[in-house]
């Protein structure tokens, strides 16, 4: 997806997603033929595609692999974790996923969700009431999740002021310039073609299939 995003552009890549554009669209072909390029110059370490998430973050913690690309709820291991070396947090940094020589991409655009969703039905009695109790809640919760649960919220959050390991800092304040977020896109399709991609996507990094089978299956997938 982030490939996705730095070369055909995020709304490309939203517009694709929710079905109202081609899969077959050139950034996003050009996307999976980078993925294959990786693969065939070895980027990945050595059977990762049958990896658990477990296994690939152990290869990470371990030092065998240089770099993790992982949602921001993995931030306690590398910064509050005490079970975790603090020799190797303190050597933990990040960094946004790069753009593409040419591509249409933004470097703050992220791809990712948010941890809550608070819903108000339309026909409540008690509607307004309680749209002001989630906007509260939501307010809290952001405050909170920083400072007790130890994960960053997909509100905005002022960290500067808080004791926080300055890694939460740096990325604090980099994602309080994003452009936009697209939400994972198995979370946003139907579920058969949420299925479909999520078995395509293991078969593009498998090699498995051509970069021009996988835009053709999604569109199928999601024509159904």
């Amino acid at each position: 997806m982030y490939l996705a995003d730095r070369i055909a552009g995020q709304k490309t890549l939203a517009d694709t997603i929710s079905g109202s554009a081609s899969f077959t669209d050139p950034g996003l072909v050009q996307a999976a033929q980078e993925v294959q390029w990786l693969v065939d110059n070895n980027a990945f370490i050595k059977g990762f595609n049958g990896q658990s998430n477990e296994e690939a973050k152990s290869e990470f913690l371990n030092e065998k692999a240089a770099m993790y690309l992982m949602g921001s709820w993995d931030i306690p291991n590398f910064t509050t974790n005490e079970e975790i070396p603090k020799e190797f947090r303190d050597k933990v940094g990040f960094f946004k996923f790069p753009t593409v020589d040419g591509g249409k991409g933004d470097i703050n655009s992220w791809v990712g969700g948010p941890g809550v969703g608070l819903f108000v039905a339309e026909n409540s009695k008690v509607k307004e009431e309680a749209k002001k109790f989630v906007e509260y809640f939501v307010t809290k919760w952001g405050e909170q999740s920083v400072t007790d649960a130890g994960v960053i919220p997909a509100t905005k959050v002022d960290a500067e002021n808080m004791d926080l390991p300055q890694l939460y800092k740096d990325l604090f304040k980099e994602m309080n310039q994003a452009s936009s977020v697209t939400l994972f896109a198995d979370v946003q399709m139907p579920a058969r073609a949420a299925e479909a991609h999520l078995n395509l996507i293991q078969a593009l990094f498998g090699k498995a299939i051509t970069p021009q089978e996988f835009a053709a299956e999604h569109d199928k997938a999601l024509a159904k």
